[in-house]
């Protein structure tokens, strides 16, 4: 069996090392205890080295710092809002300190502060006026609005999508894309508004811009909804409406709350003459935003085909109501009074459609069609 040896100690050798033990541990609290403190200070009062060293480090200390000199320079001192501290102008370029100050409870903003905020607030108000009125569903005032602004607004890329959106909302697709073009070539990773400008080529029939838009799409942005409804358009314009309703539900897959694309896929069944599935996702649509015109006009476009032609005014009205710009709501209002026999409120709605907007070859026909059942 291993033995250890044994080892006495008497009382004396005993008491020596506990005092011994009690001495190593104060000289080992009051290290800690220099330590701590060291830290703090550091961390409150710092030299000129720890200073050029955090300033390598981290870049946006730097631009903090930077803008802090600039505004000490104009100024006898000046807030930080980042640190909590007060930089004073008591320094040379050699000599950089930071002193800790506590702010009072009721500090007061200083002039320069409510300038910059004003200054802010009129920037910003320049985006909010058009924006407001293109929420509003009046697309004709947010269109003079964003019109009207000067350089540089003119040539942002969110005023541009917004003119460009107004003007598809009025029908006028000839004149949006050129706007829709320019801000998407200076943001070619833009996503919103990418939607609306897939449907724009659409009505413009231009099958090559729209595929180019599409392909690039899917490379940038996969999982976008706004992806796939730029391929859709491209596959109904190509006639193939079943890739086109795929690649729909696609999009609402990525996005379940997208009324727009409930609406699109609902004109793809109806072209398909699906009517029950098309009549599902309409109603879809305006349930998830009941302000969406498409959604109230394909639902009154839907009632016509269906000769259910008091639904169909029902409807056709309700767009009215949401956007009163747009001559083709009073066209097809006047072909729904046309197919119960009343010219004369038909033709009445044939005129106010070429008050409203850009007058089409269809309102002309129907038009004409009153006219003749008049006989004027």
């Amino acid at each position: 069996k291993d033995t250890y040896p044994v080892i006495e100690l008497s009382d004396e050798k005993i008491k020596k090392l506990i005092q011994s033990e009690k001495k190593i541990i104060k000289e080992e609290k009051k290290q800690i205890d220099k330590d701590i403190s060291q830290k703090y200070i550091s961390k409150k009062l710092f030299s000129n080295d720890k200073l050029k060293n955090k300033i390598e480090k981290n870049s946006l200390a730097n631009q903090i710092l930077s803008h802090g000199i600039s505004l000490l320079n104009s100024k006898s001192q000046a807030v930080t809002p980042l640190t909590g501290h007060i930089l004073r102008n008591n320094f040379s370029s050699s000599s950089i300190r930071e002193e800790h100050f506590e702010e009072p409870a009721t500090s007061k903003p200083t002039p320069n502060r409510e300038h910059s905020f004003g200054c802010l607030f009129d920037f910003l108000k320049n985006y909010a006026i058009p924006l407001i009125h293109f929420i509003a569903i009046d697309p004709l005032s947010a269109l003079n609005e964003a019109k009207q602004l000067g350089h540089p607004f003119n040539g942002d890329p969110f005023v541009q999508v917004l003119i460009a959106r107004c003007l598809t909302e009025l029908g006028l697709h000839n004149e949006a894309e050129p706007f829709f073009n320019q801000a998407f070539l200076k943001e070619p990773y833009r996503t919103d508004g990418l939607d609306y400008y897939s449907s724009c080529l659409w009505h413009l029939r231009k099958q090559v811009e729209l595929s180019h838009i599409s392909q690039s799409c899917v490379e940038k942005h996969y999982f976008n909804p706004e992806t796939w409804i730029a391929v859709a358009n491209s596959f109904s314009l190509a006639k193939d409406h079943d890739s086109a309703i795929n690649f729909l539900t696609r999009a609402i897959q990525l996005d379940s709350l997208n009324s727009y694309a409930h609406c699109l896929l609902g004109h793809e069944h109806m072209t398909k003459e699906n009517f029950d599935k098309a009549r599902e996702f309409y109603q879809k649509a305006v349930h998830l935003d009941p302000r969406n015109v498409r959604a109230f006009f394909g639902l009154g476009n839907l009632a016509l085909r269906i000769e259910k032609h008091d639904m169909a005014i029902d409807y056709f009205v309700n767009a009215i109501n949401i956007n009163d710009k747009v001559s083709t709501f009073y066209t097809q209002l006047g072909v729904a009074y046309m197919n119960k026999k009343d010219s004369e409120q038909a033709l009445a709605y044939f005129k106010k459609a070429e008050t409203v907007g850009h007058v089409s070859k269809c309102n002309r026909y129907n038009k004409a069609l009153a006219l003749l059942k008049i006989n004027k």
